[in-house]
């Protein structure tokens, strides 16, 4: 009896270790335009809310120096995204294009830190345009994702 529990324990790690393996193979993102797409998606997105603070102002009593230093930021915004894993399907009978990004990033203004973060982007693959971002998920959205 006591063989037999060590060996469904050895196949059992073993498992795990082939699908750890697999994980970390399908996770690679080595597409360059998913990359570049991902990246134009996150700084749209800081780009967006930066701009709704300027309507904000210019509709409001923002001062002049307020506006200008927000229009300053909109320029000198970048965002570097320093860690990019993907949620590819691993179940071979299921066909799902769909690619759920997992990036981890830093939002720099002037040189500066402002943010770091982690978001989760949904993608798919279209004929003509390369990728077609669908929009954000959660970390249940990612490991959803694999199934």
């Amino acid at each position: 009896m006591g063989k037999l529990i060590t060996r469904l324990l050895v196949l059992t790690a073993i498992l795990l270790a082939a699908a750890m393996y697999q994980f970390n193979q399908v996770s690679k993102v080595q597409d360059p335009d998913l990359i570049r797409r991902a990246q134009q998606a996150l700084s749209d997105d800081f780009h967006s809310k930066t701009l709704g603070d300027i309507s904000e102002s210019l509709q409001g009593d923002g001062s002049p120096e307020v506006i200008a230093d927000q229009a300053g930021s909109l320029i000198t915004q970048d965002v570097t995204l320093t860690a990019i894993r993907a949620a590819r399907t691993l179940l071979p009978w299921r066909q799902s294009a769909t690619v759920v990004l997992q990036l981890d990033f830093v939002l720099e203004e002037n040189g500066a830190k402002v943010l770091a973060g982690r978001r989760y982007l949904r993608f798919a693959p279209t004929i003509d345009h390369g990728w077609r971002y669908l929009g954000e998920t959660d970390f249940k959205g990612f490991y959803k994702n694999l199934l």
